[in-house]
């Protein structure tokens, strides 16, 4: 979502014309990319002290209209690319219904050597969010296109109510539908946002996940002993392999007697500690993937009933009016479309995500599998078993 400030143009803004002076647009984008960054939660006088400071690397700028004296205007600033060191954005300046200015930034944080180095946590986040979504926004954006075109290319009329028949926007559509269909709409719409939620949660826990197995093995297999590295991991453990490793330990400390010997029945209890860990994770990093494989396989089938139901209306529209014109039955099939493409685009990216993810559990899944038969082998050597 874009950052948005608001701001008014007073005199000193102006020339001798009251037209606002073109170097001051800089100002205006600067104040908004300072209260951007605030908003994040970063003070830029402690980078200041840190020996660290923001600055322009690259602008490129272009006047569409003049603002004047007393007029209220804002920024939005939109992040559209970057990386750890470098913030690209977008940043128009409005008036109230027409864009004024607008600007693409590129911005480096720089030390005392003025060597650039890497951005603020908080903006690296918002900078690989945004990777992730761009290609969903860009999917969104073609087809807000493909609207506009289609739009565009509808024949002009005469009188509001052939203006409305003719208007096959996806927001006319909708309000044209009957209550059935535009239920329909709405649910489709929402386990399509649903399914995206889930993916996107999903990913950031299955990728946590790997990169916790991969880390813990790396502790294990280093050479320390296992007291020790259990120790160090404490009893608070992070991470499906130190969750299971954590059990097992656990379980073997109270195996020994007092006199140190083992109990009897100790290697199946480990095991067993194990395993009642390992489920629990995998059942973790399973959960809400039946939603998504639910949402590929019904999705369909609501849009299908939406779509029966407009056909129904245009043939009833057919019989009611005694008229086979295609400006009678546009309507009702168009609707009844809408409903079976939106079916599809909410199962469609539900069945490749519960796939994709379901594919990746497995494999983590397999890893902690794995983890716990060599973690067993070396506890039973120990027992001497």
């Amino acid at each position: 979502m874009p950052h948005i400030f608001n701001f008014k143009i007073y005199y000193e803004d102006t020339d001798m014309g009251g037209i606002v002076y073109y170097a001051n647009y800089f100002k205006f984008i600067e104040r908004a990319r300072s209260n951007l960054v605030a908003s994040l939660g970063i003070d830029q006088l402690e980078l200041r002290l840190s020996g660290a400071i923001f600055v322009v690397r690259n602008v490129s700028a272009e006047y569409l209209s003049p603002a004047r004296m007393d007029d209220n205007l804002r920024v939005q600033t939109e992040v559209l690319d970057g990386s750890p060191v470098r913030w690209i954005l977008q940043q128009d300046i409005w008036g109230e219904k027409d864009l004024l200015f607008r600007a693409k930034v590129t911005i480096v944080l720089i030390d005392s050597n003025g060597k650039p180095i890497r951005l603020p946590a908080k903006l690296r986040r918002m900078t690989a969010q945004l990777k992730h979504f761009s290609w969903m926004l860009g999917i969104l954006a073609f087809f807000s296109l493909q609207c506009r075109k289609t739009k565009a290319k509808q024949p002009k009329l005469r009188g509001k109510t052939m203006e409305a028949a003719i208007d096959f926007s996806i927001w006319a559509l909708f309000s044209r539908a009957t209550l059935p269909v535009k239920l329909v709409i709405i649910i489709l719409i929402l386990m399509s946002i649903w399914s995206w939620t889930i993916a996107i949660n999903k990913r950031f826990s299955i990728r946590k996940a790997r990169k916790d197995v991969f880390n813990f093995d790396k502790k294990f297999w280093s050479g320390e002993p296992l007291d020790e590295l259990f120790d160090e991991v404490g009893s608070n453990p992070k991470g499906g392999s130190t969750i299971i490793f954590s059990a097992g330990m656990t379980e073997w400390r109270r195996s020994h007697r007092e006199d140190g010997a083992m109990i009897p029945g100790a290697q199946a209890r480990i095991e067993r500690s194990m395993d009642v860990a390992l489920s629990k994770e995998a059942n973790q990093l399973q959960s809400s993937l039946g939603i998504l494989a639910s949402i590929g396989s019904v999705g369909p089938f609501i849009g299908l009933f939406g779509t029966v139901w407009g056909i129904m209306n245009a043939f009833i529209e057919i019989a009611a009016q005694q008229n086979t014109n295609l400006a009678v039955v546009a309507p009702g099939i168009a609707e009844a479309l809408l409903a079976t493409g939106l079916g599809l685009l909410a199962a469609i990216p539900a069945v490749v995500f519960y796939n994709h993810l379901s594919a990746a559990s497995d494999g983590i899944i397999s890893d902690y599998e794995a983890f716990a038969d060599e973690f067993s082998t070396i506890l039973s050597r120990q027992l001497g078993g």
